[in-house]
């Protein structure tokens, strides 16, 4: 199975480093308590909603367009409705288990936060099961509190350490003219 080993760039080690000190020096309260266990809630939730291949949620926790980063890709734009599209698309090809940890959330007034979630997944093909992709990422997301106090990703970042396996080609972007299957409406 090929590894691969990537470092953090210096401006995406300077970003979790940041949520580092200052989730360390804030007072919590026991409102802020609550909120931190919303955002918690929220990253969570998007790991859940992959894993049990329920993509088109994406549209009740991402802002409806937002700024993306990924290692290797680099910075884009994208809407929730994108997002999940291409999510739904890549997911179908795959058991997957997304599995996040050491949660770190600097809260960066009453509205707005930055957290870091250390992740791992364990992904295996469907039309091959010993075929195995394990990815390990930094996610480095910011939330962004709505007037009836649910958190939303407002930015995607995904800051890649190491992987094992590869990607099958033509599982991550959604080709034109894909249609959602069994998409589900959020109430």
């Amino acid at each position: 199975m090929a590894t691969k080993n990537v470092a953090l760039t210096p401006e995406e080690k300077k970003m979790v480093t940041e949520v580092m000190k200052n989730a360390r020096r804030q007072t919590y309260t026991p409102e802020k308590l609550c909120q931190l266990q919303k955002i918690l809630d929220t990253q969570y939730f998007y790991w859940w909603m992959n894993d049990l291949k329920k993509e088109e949620y994406a549209l009740d926790i991402f802002e409806e367009n937002f700024d993306a980063y990924c290692t290797g890709f680099g910075a884009y734009k994208s809407s929730a409705t994108a997002w999940a599209r291409n999510a739904k698309y890549g997911n179908s090809f795959m058991n997957t288990a997304h599995m996040g940890h050491q949660p770190l959330v600097w809260f960066m007034d009453d509205s707005t936060a930055r957290g870091v979630f250390f992740f791992e997944s364990n992904m295996t093909y469907l039309d091959n099961p010993s075929d195995q992709l394990e990815q390990y990422f930094i996610y480095c997301n910011d939330f962004k509190k709505h007037a009836d106090g649910s958190w939303h990703i407002s930015a995607y970042r995904l800051l890649q350490t190491k992987q094992y396996g590869e990607m099958h080609s033509d599982t991550v972007m959604a080709p034109d003219g894909y249609k959602f299957p069994d998409w589900e409406e959020i109430k």
